[in-house]
C-alpha cells in the first residue's frame, strides 16, 4: 500500500488533534521508512531524513529483520510517546508485528 512521508503523517496527526484535542491515537501509515537508532531509543526514518520515534518498549528487531536495511512500508497508531508499528510489507505481503 502507499503511506506518508514522516512530515506528512505528523501533519494529518496534527490536523486531527486540532479538530479532536481528546484524539489519543492516530492510524498512519509510512512508505520509505527505515528502523535506525534515534537517541536511546529507535525511529521510522524516511527517505527524506525525517524520523518518527518508536514508543519506548517497542521492539524493533522483527522490523528490522524483515526490513534487512532497506526501505519498507509500515502501518501502526501515532500517539504523544511515539509510533507503535502494527504491520509491515515485505514483497507486497504483509508481516504482522
Amino acid at each position: 500500500p502507499s503511506g506518508s512521508t514522516a512530515h506528512q503523517a505528523l501533519a494529518s496527526y496534527v490536523e486531527s488533534v486540532a479538530a479532536d484535542p481528546w484524539n489519543e491515537r492516530w492510524p498512519l501509515v509510512l512508505q520509505d521508512v527505515r528502523p535506525a537508532r534515534y537517541g536511546e531509543g529507535w525511529a521510522l526514518v524516511d527517505l527524506e531524513g525525517d524520523a518518527l520515534e518508536l514508543l519506548p518498549g517497542i521492539d524493533p528487531w522483527k522490523l528490522l529483520a524483515v526490513s534487512a536495511g532497506d526501505p519498507i512500508t509500515v502501518a501502526g497508531e501515532w500517539n504523544r510517546a511515539g509510533f507503535r508499528p502494527m504491520t509491515c510489507w515485505h514483497a507486497d505481503r504483509p508481516v504482522l508485528l
